[in-house]
């Protein structure tokens, strides 16, 4: 007799870029309510080192102001339209602080987040030791992870905060084999594009306790694959999705849990 898989997590990616506008706190929320308990969200410094939630260099993109993201204090940064660009029903959403968003996972004890650290060198290890300080002065370490594609952000984390789980994400294009890719990082998870998971690999990744985190999967039959192909095996396995509502209803499927143990 078959029993059913453990389920991967579900991470709305960049708070689920496909139902609003990303890197908000209205995106957050929205994830939250459907149920969804963790969500992504891109950090980087504004021109007085507040760390924010944007994932570009520049806000050209996701609002409606110019230039480089460190070109803006905060307070100049915060009176940008943050919204509009996806929606006229998110206008005068704002660009929030990582702080307001530990803010909103206080209020939710069964919620975490995936804070991915832009910056890179120097830079970045600043700010992702930065980010685990601030995440354990909120009380918040078990519910947040820490991911970056560069090496100095994790290593300077685990110098400081030993306790993060971190999250060594993968570019493509490297050919690194992804288990001495994560090792090299110090890191528990491997972060990979999901056509870079294969079930070989979820084996060998699992048999060293490692465990998979797949972007960006917005094809439901894909994360079923995935789930189906062992994702899910590991605590820390994760589906992250811009339309987390398709993934959690295809998880929700009848049948969709049977399987081999």
């Amino acid at each position: 007799m078959t029993q059913p898989r453990a389920q991967p997590r579900v991470c709305a990616h960049r708070g689920g870029a496909g139902l609003a506008p990303e890197n908000t706190l209205a995106a957050c929320r929205q994830a939250l309510q459907l149920g969804i308990r963790w969500v992504e969200v891109d950090v980087r410094y504004t021109a007085d080192r507040v760390p924010v939630l944007v994932h570009d260099d520049t806000v050209d993109r996701t609002t409606d102001g110019h230039g480089a993201v460190r070109q803006f204090s905060f307070v100049q940064l915060r009176e940008l339209d943050a919204g509009s660009w996806f929606s006229s029903a998110y206008r005068g959403e704002r660009v929030p602080s990582l702080e307001q968003l530990l803010g909103l996972l206080a209020q939710h004890p069964d919620a975490g987040a995936y804070v991915e650290v832009k910056e890179q060198g120097e830079e970045g290890k600043r700010l992702a030791q930065e980010v685990v300080d601030l995440v354990d002065r909120w009380g918040l370490v078990e519910r947040v992870r820490l991911a970056s594609f560069w090496a100095e952000p994790l290593l300077g984390a685990r110098e400081v905060r030993p306790e993060v789980a971190l999250v060594a994400l993968q570019d493509a294009l490297d050919p690194t084999d992804p288990l001495e890719f994560v090792r090299l990082r110090q890191a528990q998870v491997w972060g990979a594009h999901h056509p870079a998971v294969t079930s070989q690999r979820l084996e060998a990744l699992h048999g060293h306790g490692v465990g998979v985190y797949a972007w960006t999967v917005n094809d439901p039959g894909r994360a079923l694959w995935l789930w189906q192909a062992g994702l899910g095996a590991h605590p820390e396995d994760c589906v992250a999705t811009d339309f987390p509502d398709r993934i959690l209803q295809a998880f929700r499927s009848p049948g969709a849990a049977k399987g081999r143990a």
